[in-house]
């Protein structure tokens, strides 16, 4: 009965069903499957916009599980899953990684069937959120290859969650194609089961817009959204509401309708503020900051609205940079003159510093240098030589730890170290030459990258101008 209500789009039926098939299913020690009916029973409350009870279901389910005798039952990283995308729409980010990194820990014995599609797909939000649609892309590609379904039904696909970020990367033509195999139009029948396909449409649409400046397409979006708003109105997917009221007030921003804009976005704002929604809002970055900003100014005491700014503020570069504040001009002096063939009396002559005196001036360098890294990966400074920690290798999975890198190896001694660093291509692309040209152009902090440095696979570098010659990079 629950997956039929489900399929229907009758939640709250469904949800009644659910929790009477997982209380007998608990009372006859069927604990594993009362997990499993846990995800459901969550996932219809998320639906419904109601993030804590949501919570609250995983949060039952673990306490639940542990208590088997410390028995750690099929279907408990599951629920670390879920909670993860609880946490990430609440821009908890740190607290959504751990959930996934806890729920991968605890090895496939504790998974369910669904579970490595599931754990691929929460961690591309993750990454969606930090401003890496790459690493995104990369993860739905690798959850649809892993992916298994059961008898619930699939409300939210990989494919129309892969749309969504081609669409928001500007490669609306693809996003547009997927809404054409699939058979979607403005025009075509609602249902629940197709609601999240819909939406993605209507983001393919607004996408679409935004590029070719279409008023084909804005029409078609404006119509869409407002025939999905008044279905899940009818059917009580707060949820969905929320999501379709934020792209209402994307659309009426589009054509120039400020107050409709505005009405939309109130309305949003109301029913999402008690449940702690932020990242579909700040998902929506630079277009959704200006309607925000105006909402703040007509009513500065919304707090709510204040603390949606600051999460817009940290996405996309920003946020995968990590710095608590920007480089100084001494620091990007440091990088400019490591891209060069200066040696180490010569770049210390550069920087009016003696090689005598690295306790004092170096010394102060690194501190600042350690107080722009996250408080986890702070190095410590004891004595009078800095002690630097060891930095962890520069690796595609990692491209974050690339300034710590360099920061970490300017001490004396590491010079060598510290040019590879700035060379690296897991630098941030800010900091390095992203054009690839064999030209060495010097990038945005003036590092002179050349092509086969730039290289992952390169294993020779040019040295000075004094010779020609080429030797092996150091490991």
């Amino acid at each position: 009965m629950g997956l039929a209500f489900w399929g229907r789009g009758d939640l709250e039926a469904a949800h009644q069903a659910y929790s009477a098939g997982a209380e007998g299913l608990r009372r006859t020690g069927h604990i594993a499957d009362v997990l499993g009916c846990s995800i459901t029973l969550a996932d219809i409350r998320i639906t419904q916009g109601r993030l804590s009870e949501a919570l609250r279901t995983y949060e039952q389910a673990l306490r639940l599980a542990s208590n088997q005798d410390g028995t750690v039952l099929r279907g408990t990283a599951d629920m670390y899953v879920g909670m993860s995308q609880i946490a990430c729409e609440r821009d908890d980010l740190p607290a959504a990684t751990r959930h996934l990194l806890r729920a991968e820990e605890l090895g496939e014995h504790t998974w369910l069937p669904q579970n490595p599609y599931r754990w691929r797909v929460a961690m591309a939000r993750v990454r969606d959120a930090e401003g890496d649609l790459d690493g995104a892309l990369d993860l739905l590609d690798e959850a649809q290859r892993v992916y298994t379904g059961d008898f619930s039904p699939n409300v939210r696909p990989i494919p129309p969650l892969r749309a969504r970020v081609l669409a928001a990367q500007g490669r609306v033509g693809e996003a547009l194609a997927w809404a054409r195999a699939q058979g979607l139009s403005a025009e075509t029948d609602l249902s629940y089961l197709r609601e999240f396909e819909h939406v993605t449409l209507a983001r393919a649409l607004l996408a679409q817009h935004r590029a070719q400046r279409s008023e084909a397409a804005i029409d078609d979006a404006a119509r869409l959204l407002e025939r999905l708003r008044q279905a899940a109105e009818a059917g009580e997917r707060t949820g969905s509401v929320i999501e379709i009221l934020v792209l209402q007030a994307l659309t009426d921003h589009a054509r120039a309708d400020v107050p409709g804009a505005a009405a939309a976005l109130e309305r949003a704002l109301t029913l999402a503020e008690p449940e702690g929604y932020v990242r579909v809002f700040a998902g929506e970055r630079p277009p959704m900051a200006s309607l925000l900003r105006r909402v703040a100014k007509q009513r500065p005491t919304w707090n709510y609205v204040r603390r949606l700014l600051s999460a817009g503020s940290h996405a996309g570069g920003t946020a995968r940079q990590r710095l608590v504040e920007p480089l100084s001009e001494r620091e990007l002096d440091v990088l400019r003159l490591l891209g060069s063939d200066l040696d180490g009396p010569d770049i210390a002559r550069e920087l009016t510093v003696s090689l005598n005196t690295p306790a004092d001036a170096h010394q102060a360098h690194l501190r600042q240098a350690r107080r722009q890294q996250p408080p986890g990966r702070r190095a410590s400074s004891r004595g009078a030589q800095p002690a630097v920690a060891r930095p962890r290798p520069l690796t595609k999975k990692s491209p974050r730890r690339g300034l710590q890198a360099l920061t970490d190896h300017l001490a004396p001694g590491r010079l060598g170290r510290a040019r590879r660093c700035a060379r690296s291509p897991w630098l941030p692309k800010r900091l390095r030459n992203s054009t690839g040209s064999a030209s060495a152009a010097p990038n945005q902090c003036g590092v002179r990258v050349s092509n086969s440095a730039a290289s992952p696979g390169a294993r020779t570098r040019s040295c000075s101008p004094r010779t020609s010659r080429s030797r092996p990079l150091r490991t």
